[in-house]
Protein backbone atom coordinates (compact mmCIF):
# COMPACT_ATOMS: atom_id res chain seq x y z
CA UNK A 1 0.00 0.00 0.00
CA UNK A 2 1.08 3.60 -0.52
CA UNK A 3 2.49 5.57 -3.41
CA UNK A 4 6.05 5.55 -4.68
CA UNK A 5 8.45 7.55 -2.52
CA UNK A 6 10.29 10.40 -4.17
CA UNK A 7 14.10 10.51 -3.76
CA UNK A 8 13.82 13.75 -1.77
CA UNK A 9 11.30 12.28 0.68
CA UNK A 10 13.58 9.28 1.28
CA UNK A 11 16.58 11.52 1.84
CA UNK A 12 14.83 14.02 4.11
CA UNK A 13 12.75 11.50 6.03
CA UNK A 14 9.51 13.09 4.87
CA UNK A 15 7.42 9.96 5.26
CA UNK A 16 3.81 9.70 6.37
CA UNK A 17 2.51 6.50 7.94
CA UNK A 18 -0.60 5.20 6.21
CA UNK A 19 -1.59 3.20 9.27
CA UNK A 20 -1.37 6.25 11.52
CA UNK A 21 -3.35 8.22 8.96
CA UNK A 22 -6.08 5.58 8.97
CA UNK A 23 -6.66 6.09 12.71
CA UNK A 24 -8.21 9.47 11.90
CA UNK A 25 -11.23 7.40 10.82
CA UNK A 26 -11.44 5.36 14.01
CA UNK A 27 -14.61 5.83 16.03
CA UNK A 28 -12.58 7.57 18.75
CA UNK A 29 -11.05 10.15 16.41
CA UNK A 30 -14.32 10.77 14.58
CA UNK A 31 -16.25 11.40 17.78
CA UNK A 32 -13.57 13.31 19.71
CA UNK A 33 -11.72 15.10 16.87
CA UNK A 34 -8.10 14.34 17.71
CA UNK A 35 -5.08 12.88 15.94
CA UNK A 36 -4.37 9.52 17.65
CA UNK A 37 -0.76 9.00 16.53
CA UNK A 38 2.01 11.05 14.99
CA UNK A 39 1.52 10.87 11.25
CA UNK A 40 5.22 11.13 10.45
CA UNK A 41 7.34 7.98 10.35
CA UNK A 42 9.90 7.93 13.14
CA UNK A 43 7.96 10.26 15.43
CA UNK A 44 5.80 9.18 18.35
CA UNK A 45 2.96 10.76 20.26
CA UNK A 46 2.47 9.80 23.89
CA UNK A 47 -0.91 10.37 25.50
CA UNK A 48 -1.01 10.97 29.23
CA UNK A 49 -4.39 11.49 30.86
CA UNK A 50 -4.39 14.19 33.58
CA UNK A 51 -4.88 13.14 37.20
CA UNK A 52 -6.66 16.09 38.80
CA UNK A 53 -7.32 16.43 42.49
CA UNK A 54 -10.49 18.56 42.22
CA UNK A 55 -9.51 20.12 45.53
CA UNK A 56 -7.29 22.83 46.95
CA UNK A 57 -8.04 25.74 44.59
CA UNK A 58 -10.56 28.57 44.72
CA UNK A 59 -12.37 30.76 42.21
CA UNK A 60 -9.98 33.58 43.14
CA UNK A 61 -7.00 31.36 42.25
CA UNK A 62 -8.58 30.68 38.88
CA UNK A 63 -9.22 34.36 38.18
CA UNK A 64 -5.58 35.20 38.94
CA UNK A 65 -4.25 32.37 36.75
CA UNK A 66 -6.53 33.39 33.87
CA UNK A 67 -5.51 37.05 34.01
CA UNK A 68 -1.83 36.18 34.30
CA UNK A 69 -2.00 33.89 31.27
CA UNK A 70 -3.53 36.63 29.14
CA UNK A 71 -1.03 39.19 30.40
CA UNK A 72 1.81 36.90 29.33
CA UNK A 73 0.25 36.44 25.90
CA UNK A 74 -0.30 40.16 25.33
CA UNK A 75 3.21 40.99 26.58
CA UNK A 76 4.82 43.73 24.50
CA UNK A 77 2.54 43.24 21.51
CA UNK A 78 1.08 46.54 20.41
CA UNK A 79 -1.87 45.16 18.47
CA UNK A 80 -3.80 42.20 19.84
CA UNK A 81 -6.78 40.42 18.28
CA UNK A 82 -9.37 38.16 19.88
CA UNK A 83 -11.60 35.78 17.92
CA UNK A 84 -15.09 36.53 19.22
CA UNK A 85 -18.27 34.57 18.60
CA UNK A 86 -20.65 36.42 20.88
CA UNK A 87 -20.43 33.71 23.53
CA UNK A 88 -19.27 34.37 27.07
CA UNK A 89 -16.04 32.36 26.73
CA UNK A 90 -14.47 34.54 24.05
CA UNK A 91 -15.88 37.69 25.68
CA UNK A 92 -14.14 36.77 28.94
CA UNK A 93 -10.87 36.68 27.01
CA UNK A 94 -11.68 39.92 25.16
CA UNK A 95 -12.51 41.76 28.38
CA UNK A 96 -9.13 40.93 29.93
CA UNK A 97 -7.23 41.80 26.75
CA UNK A 98 -9.04 45.12 26.53
CA UNK A 99 -7.98 46.00 30.08
CA UNK A 100 -4.35 45.46 29.11
CA UNK A 101 -4.53 47.57 25.97
CA UNK A 102 -3.78 51.15 26.96
CA UNK A 103 -3.65 54.13 24.64
CA UNK A 104 -0.47 52.73 23.11
CA UNK A 105 -2.03 49.34 22.36
CA UNK A 106 -4.96 48.35 20.20
CA UNK A 107 -7.47 45.58 20.83
CA UNK A 108 -9.45 44.07 17.98
CA UNK A 109 -12.52 41.85 18.31
CA UNK A 110 -12.60 39.70 15.16
CA UNK A 111 -16.14 38.38 14.77
CA UNK A 112 -16.84 35.49 12.42
CA UNK A 113 -20.32 36.61 11.43
CA UNK A 114 -22.08 33.27 11.18
CA UNK A 115 -25.83 32.97 11.61
CA UNK A 116 -26.80 30.64 14.43
CA UNK A 117 -29.57 28.05 14.33
CA UNK A 118 -32.03 30.65 15.67
CA UNK A 119 -31.17 32.88 12.65
CA UNK A 120 -29.33 35.43 14.78
CA UNK A 121 -26.07 36.90 13.46
CA UNK A 122 -22.97 36.57 15.65
CA UNK A 123 -22.09 40.19 14.92
CA UNK A 124 -25.33 41.43 16.47
CA UNK A 125 -24.87 39.30 19.60
CA UNK A 126 -21.18 40.14 19.99
CA UNK A 127 -21.63 43.87 19.38
CA UNK A 128 -24.40 44.12 21.96
CA UNK A 129 -22.46 42.12 24.54
CA UNK A 130 -19.29 44.18 24.00
CA UNK A 131 -21.34 47.34 24.46
CA UNK A 132 -23.08 46.01 27.58
CA UNK A 133 -19.77 44.96 29.15
CA UNK A 134 -18.22 48.32 28.24
CA UNK A 135 -15.28 46.64 26.51
CA UNK A 136 -13.04 49.08 24.66
CA UNK A 137 -12.04 47.52 21.34
CA UNK A 138 -12.38 47.78 17.58
CA UNK A 139 -14.96 45.36 16.20
CA UNK A 140 -14.07 43.81 12.84
CA UNK A 141 -16.47 41.45 11.06
CA UNK A 142 -15.65 38.52 8.78
CA UNK A 143 -18.64 37.55 6.64
CA UNK A 144 -19.39 33.97 5.70
CA UNK A 145 -18.80 34.54 1.99
CA UNK A 146 -15.29 35.84 2.76
CA UNK A 147 -14.27 32.52 4.30
CA UNK A 148 -12.87 30.55 1.36
CA UNK A 149 -9.24 29.62 2.15
CA UNK A 150 -8.27 26.35 3.78
CA UNK A 151 -6.34 26.44 7.04
CA UNK A 152 -2.57 26.70 6.85
CA UNK A 153 -0.74 23.39 6.45
CA UNK A 154 1.09 22.09 9.52
CA UNK A 155 3.30 18.99 9.85
CA UNK A 156 1.49 17.80 13.00
CA UNK A 157 -1.54 16.84 10.92
CA UNK A 158 -4.95 17.95 9.69
CA UNK A 159 -6.75 20.78 11.46
CA UNK A 160 -9.98 19.15 12.66
CA UNK A 161 -11.64 22.34 13.93
CA UNK A 162 -15.38 22.60 13.24
CA UNK A 163 -15.37 25.42 10.67
CA UNK A 164 -11.83 25.64 9.24
CA UNK A 165 -12.63 28.13 6.48
CA UNK A 166 -13.91 30.67 9.00
CA UNK A 167 -11.04 30.14 11.44
CA UNK A 168 -8.57 30.81 8.61
CA UNK A 169 -10.51 33.91 7.55
CA UNK A 170 -10.47 35.23 11.14
CA UNK A 171 -6.70 34.68 11.35
CA UNK A 172 -6.16 36.49 8.05
CA UNK A 173 -8.37 39.41 9.12
CA UNK A 174 -6.37 39.73 12.34
CA UNK A 175 -3.22 40.01 10.22
CA UNK A 176 -4.91 42.63 8.04
CA UNK A 177 -5.53 44.65 11.22
CA UNK A 178 -1.83 44.52 12.01
CA UNK A 179 -2.30 42.26 15.03
CA UNK A 180 0.72 40.33 16.25
CA UNK A 181 -1.18 37.64 18.14
CA UNK A 182 -4.68 36.16 18.02
CA UNK A 183 -6.34 34.91 21.21
CA UNK A 184 -9.32 32.55 21.24
CA UNK A 185 -11.81 31.15 23.75
CA UNK A 186 -11.61 27.53 22.64
CA UNK A 187 -11.79 24.76 25.22
CA UNK A 188 -13.73 26.55 27.95
CA UNK A 189 -16.76 24.26 27.79
CA UNK A 190 -14.76 21.15 28.63
CA UNK A 191 -12.48 22.71 31.23
CA UNK A 192 -14.84 25.15 32.95
CA UNK A 193 -18.32 23.72 32.35
CA UNK A 194 -20.20 21.86 35.06
CA UNK A 195 -19.86 18.11 34.44
CA UNK A 196 -22.74 15.71 34.44
CA UNK A 197 -23.49 13.53 37.46
CA UNK A 198 -22.94 16.28 40.05
CA UNK A 199 -26.18 15.59 41.91
CA UNK A 200 -24.87 12.67 44.02
CA UNK A 201 -21.88 14.82 45.03
CA UNK A 202 -23.93 17.83 46.11
CA UNK A 203 -26.36 15.60 47.99
CA UNK A 204 -23.50 13.75 49.65
CA UNK A 205 -22.07 17.07 50.89
CA UNK A 206 -25.55 18.12 52.11
CA UNK A 207 -25.64 21.14 49.82
CA UNK A 208 -29.41 21.03 49.69
CA UNK A 209 -30.11 24.35 47.95
CA UNK A 210 -27.58 23.58 45.24
CA UNK A 211 -28.98 20.06 44.92
CA UNK A 212 -32.54 21.32 44.57
CA UNK A 213 -31.68 23.81 41.84
CA UNK A 214 -29.52 21.26 40.05
CA UNK A 215 -32.35 18.70 40.22
CA UNK A 216 -34.74 21.18 38.57
CA UNK A 217 -32.21 22.02 35.84
CA UNK A 218 -31.68 18.35 35.05
CA UNK A 219 -35.38 17.55 35.14
CA UNK A 220 -36.13 20.45 32.75
CA UNK A 221 -34.04 18.65 30.12
CA UNK A 222 -35.92 15.37 30.52
CA UNK A 223 -36.26 12.16 32.45
CA UNK A 224 -33.30 10.42 30.84
CA UNK A 225 -30.60 12.81 32.18
CA UNK A 226 -32.21 12.63 35.61
CA UNK A 227 -32.26 8.83 35.49
CA UNK A 228 -28.56 8.83 34.59
CA UNK A 229 -27.80 11.11 37.54
CA UNK A 230 -29.57 8.66 39.83
CA UNK A 231 -27.75 5.75 38.20
CA UNK A 232 -24.42 7.47 38.82
CA UNK A 233 -25.29 7.63 42.51
CA UNK A 234 -26.46 4.02 42.71
CA UNK A 235 -23.30 2.88 40.91
CA UNK A 236 -21.23 4.04 43.89
CA UNK A 237 -22.57 0.97 45.70
CA UNK A 238 -21.26 -1.37 43.01
CA UNK A 239 -17.77 -2.88 42.61
CA UNK A 240 -15.42 -0.32 41.08
CA UNK A 241 -14.85 -2.26 37.84
CA UNK A 242 -18.57 -2.65 37.17
CA UNK A 243 -19.17 0.99 38.09
CA UNK A 244 -16.55 2.10 35.56
CA UNK A 245 -17.83 -0.18 32.79
CA UNK A 246 -21.38 1.11 33.23
CA UNK A 247 -20.14 4.71 33.19
CA UNK A 248 -18.16 4.24 29.98
CA UNK A 249 -20.91 2.46 28.04
CA UNK A 250 -23.50 4.97 29.26
CA UNK A 251 -21.57 8.21 28.94
CA UNK A 252 -19.54 7.57 25.77
CA UNK A 253 -21.39 4.92 23.75
CA UNK A 254 -19.99 6.22 20.45
CA UNK A 255 -16.46 5.68 21.76
CA UNK A 256 -17.20 2.07 22.70
CA UNK A 257 -17.51 1.06 19.07
CA UNK A 258 -14.65 -0.34 17.00
CA UNK A 259 -16.64 0.43 13.82
CA UNK A 260 -14.58 1.35 10.76
CA UNK A 261 -16.21 3.26 7.86
CA UNK A 262 -16.65 1.17 4.71
CA UNK A 263 -14.67 3.68 2.67
CA UNK A 264 -11.45 2.64 4.44
CA UNK A 265 -9.23 0.11 2.68
CA UNK A 266 -10.19 -3.31 4.16
CA UNK A 267 -6.49 -4.09 4.70
CA UNK A 268 -6.40 -1.33 7.30
CA UNK A 269 -9.51 -2.43 9.22
CA UNK A 270 -7.73 -4.85 11.61
CA UNK A 271 -5.17 -2.20 12.59
CA UNK A 272 -7.85 0.41 13.30
CA UNK A 273 -9.99 -2.05 15.25
CA UNK A 274 -7.04 -3.27 17.31
CA UNK A 275 -5.92 0.26 18.16
CA UNK A 276 -9.48 1.30 19.06
CA UNK A 277 -9.93 -1.70 21.36
CA UNK A 278 -6.67 -0.87 23.15
CA UNK A 279 -7.61 2.83 23.40
CA UNK A 280 -10.94 1.96 25.02
CA UNK A 281 -9.30 -0.48 27.42
CA UNK A 282 -6.69 2.10 28.45
CA UNK A 283 -9.32 4.76 29.09
CA UNK A 284 -11.48 2.39 31.14
CA UNK A 285 -8.45 1.22 33.14
CA UNK A 286 -7.46 4.82 33.82
CA UNK A 287 -10.87 5.59 35.30
CA UNK A 288 -10.76 2.36 37.23
CA UNK A 289 -7.64 3.47 39.03
CA UNK A 290 -7.99 7.26 39.14
CA UNK A 291 -11.60 8.46 39.41
CA UNK A 292 -13.90 7.96 42.36
CA UNK A 293 -17.23 8.92 40.77
CA UNK A 294 -18.92 9.55 37.44
CA UNK A 295 -18.69 13.36 37.74
CA UNK A 296 -14.90 13.24 38.04
CA UNK A 297 -14.70 10.82 35.12
CA UNK A 298 -16.92 13.05 32.97
CA UNK A 299 -14.87 16.14 33.83
CA UNK A 300 -11.70 14.36 32.68
CA UNK A 301 -13.31 12.97 29.53
CA UNK A 302 -14.47 16.49 28.66
CA UNK A 303 -10.86 17.63 28.29
CA UNK A 304 -9.07 14.45 27.22
CA UNK A 305 -7.98 13.93 24.56
CA UNK A 306 -8.11 17.63 23.75
CA UNK A 307 -4.99 18.89 22.01
CA UNK A 308 -4.80 22.41 20.57
CA UNK A 309 -5.52 22.62 16.86
CA UNK A 310 -2.61 23.66 14.64
CA UNK A 311 -2.54 27.40 13.79
CA UNK A 312 -5.16 28.34 11.22
CA UNK A 313 -3.06 31.08 9.63
CA UNK A 314 0.36 32.66 9.82
CA UNK A 315 -0.37 34.71 12.95
CA UNK A 316 0.61 33.42 16.39
CA UNK A 317 -2.40 31.97 18.22
CA UNK A 318 -2.96 31.55 21.94
CA UNK A 319 -5.77 30.05 23.96
CA UNK A 320 -5.77 30.98 27.67
CA UNK A 321 -8.19 28.16 28.48
CA UNK A 322 -5.48 25.71 27.41
CA UNK A 323 -2.71 27.44 29.36
CA UNK A 324 -0.90 24.90 31.55
CA UNK A 325 -1.33 26.86 34.79
CA UNK A 326 -4.96 27.75 34.11
CA UNK A 327 -5.56 24.08 33.40
CA UNK A 328 -3.87 23.03 36.63
CA UNK A 329 -5.88 25.46 38.78
CA UNK A 330 -9.17 24.64 37.08
CA UNK A 331 -8.65 20.93 37.68
CA UNK A 332 -7.89 21.66 41.36
CA UNK A 333 -11.21 23.40 41.91
CA UNK A 334 -13.91 21.29 43.63
CA UNK A 335 -16.29 20.03 40.95
CA UNK A 336 -19.40 21.37 42.66
CA UNK A 337 -17.94 24.90 42.37
CA UNK A 338 -18.44 24.72 38.61
CA UNK A 339 -22.17 25.00 39.26
CA UNK A 340 -23.57 28.10 40.98
CA UNK A 341 -27.19 27.85 42.05
CA UNK A 342 -27.45 31.58 42.78
CA UNK A 343 -27.58 32.62 39.11
CA UNK A 344 -31.00 33.09 37.54
CA UNK A 345 -30.40 31.32 34.23
CA UNK A 346 -29.61 27.61 33.94
CA UNK A 347 -26.94 28.37 31.33
CA UNK A 348 -25.15 30.73 33.72
CA UNK A 349 -25.39 28.20 36.52
CA UNK A 350 -23.71 25.60 34.30
CA UNK A 351 -21.04 28.11 33.17
CA UNK A 352 -20.44 29.57 36.62
CA UNK A 353 -16.64 29.59 36.36
CA UNK A 354 -16.66 31.67 33.17
CA UNK A 355 -19.29 34.01 34.61
CA UNK A 356 -16.97 34.55 37.58
CA UNK A 357 -14.19 35.56 35.18
CA UNK A 358 -16.47 38.24 33.73
CA UNK A 359 -17.62 39.30 37.19
CA UNK A 360 -20.90 38.51 38.92
CA UNK A 361 -22.11 42.04 38.25
CA UNK A 362 -22.16 41.18 34.54
CA UNK A 363 -24.50 38.20 34.82
CA UNK A 364 -27.66 40.21 34.12
CA UNK A 365 -26.37 41.34 30.72
CA UNK A 366 -24.93 38.03 29.50
CA UNK A 367 -26.62 35.95 26.78
CA UNK A 368 -29.23 33.67 28.38
CA UNK A 369 -28.11 30.58 26.48
CA UNK A 370 -25.55 29.01 24.21
CA UNK A 371 -25.60 29.63 20.46
CA UNK A 372 -25.62 26.63 18.14
CA UNK A 373 -24.30 26.62 14.58
CA UNK A 374 -25.25 23.27 13.10
CA UNK A 375 -26.84 24.91 10.04
CA UNK A 376 -23.84 27.15 9.45
CA UNK A 377 -21.49 24.20 9.93
CA UNK A 378 -23.39 22.09 7.39
CA UNK A 379 -23.67 24.99 4.95
CA UNK A 380 -19.95 25.79 5.03
CA UNK A 381 -18.98 22.12 4.94
CA UNK A 382 -21.21 21.52 1.93
CA UNK A 383 -19.55 24.44 0.14
CA UNK A 384 -16.33 22.39 0.12
CA UNK A 385 -16.15 19.48 -2.32
CA UNK A 386 -15.74 16.00 -0.86
CA UNK A 387 -12.71 15.09 -2.91
CA UNK A 388 -10.87 11.89 -2.00
CA UNK A 389 -8.47 11.58 -4.94
CA UNK A 390 -5.28 11.56 -2.88
CA UNK A 391 -6.78 9.38 -0.14
CA UNK A 392 -7.57 6.79 -2.83
CA UNK A 393 -4.17 7.12 -4.49
CA UNK A 394 -2.21 6.47 -1.30
CA UNK A 395 -4.33 3.43 -0.43
CA UNK A 396 -6.29 4.91 2.49
CA UNK A 397 -9.66 4.52 0.77
CA UNK A 398 -11.00 1.85 -1.51
CA UNK A 399 -11.17 2.81 -5.17
CA UNK A 400 -14.09 5.16 -5.84
CA UNK A 401 -15.52 4.95 -2.31
CA UNK A 402 -19.20 5.44 -1.67
CA UNK A 403 -18.83 8.47 0.55
CA UNK A 404 -21.82 8.72 2.93
CA UNK A 405 -23.92 11.77 2.21
CA UNK A 406 -26.80 12.25 4.59
CA UNK A 407 -27.49 14.39 7.64
CA UNK A 408 -26.63 11.78 10.26
CA UNK A 409 -23.95 12.81 12.74
CA UNK A 410 -21.67 9.94 11.68
CA UNK A 411 -21.94 10.85 8.00
CA UNK A 412 -21.21 14.53 8.67
CA UNK A 413 -18.15 13.69 10.78
CA UNK A 414 -16.79 11.30 8.14
CA UNK A 415 -17.12 13.93 5.40
CA UNK A 416 -15.50 16.51 7.67
CA UNK A 417 -12.50 14.24 8.29
CA UNK A 418 -12.23 13.35 4.59
CA UNK A 419 -11.96 17.02 3.67
CA UNK A 420 -9.42 17.70 6.42
CA UNK A 421 -7.25 14.69 5.56
CA UNK A 422 -7.40 15.25 1.79
CA UNK A 423 -6.46 18.92 2.21
CA UNK A 424 -3.58 18.04 4.53
CA UNK A 425 -2.27 15.29 2.25
CA UNK A 426 -2.27 17.65 -0.71
CA UNK A 427 -0.18 20.13 1.26
CA UNK A 428 2.15 17.38 2.45
CA UNK A 429 2.77 15.97 -1.03
CA UNK A 430 3.35 19.49 -2.39
CA UNK A 431 6.08 19.80 0.27
CA UNK A 432 7.83 16.58 -0.76
CA UNK A 433 6.25 14.10 1.66
CA UNK A 434 5.29 10.57 0.63
CA UNK A 435 2.88 8.09 2.18
CA UNK A 436 4.14 4.61 3.06
CA UNK A 437 2.23 1.58 4.29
Amino acid sequence: MGIEMSDSSKKNGKLISLRSLSLLFSSASLSEAFIPQSLLVGEQKHWQCPKPTFSGASIEDLQIAFRDSIARAVGDNQKVAVAVSGGIDSCAVLKEVSKLCSNEKQCFAIVGNLRDDANVDCLDVASQLIKNLNIKCTIVSVEEHEASREVMWHPSGPNLCAIPLMTRAIAERAIDCGAEILLTGEGADGLFGAPKYLLPITLGKLKLRKSGTLFRDIYSVGWKPLALELLSGISLLLPKKLQTQIYWSTNLPESCSVYVPEIINPKLHPYIQDWTSRWIAERVNFHLGNTSNWAAADAIDAIFPDEPYPPSGSIAEYNPFQDAHVFEVAMSLPLEERYNESFQKAYHRQKAMVVELLGREAVSILPPGKQFFRKAFNRMEDSRPVDSTICEKVGLFVTKPNIPYDESCASILIRHHIRAVETWLKGAIDRGYSVVG
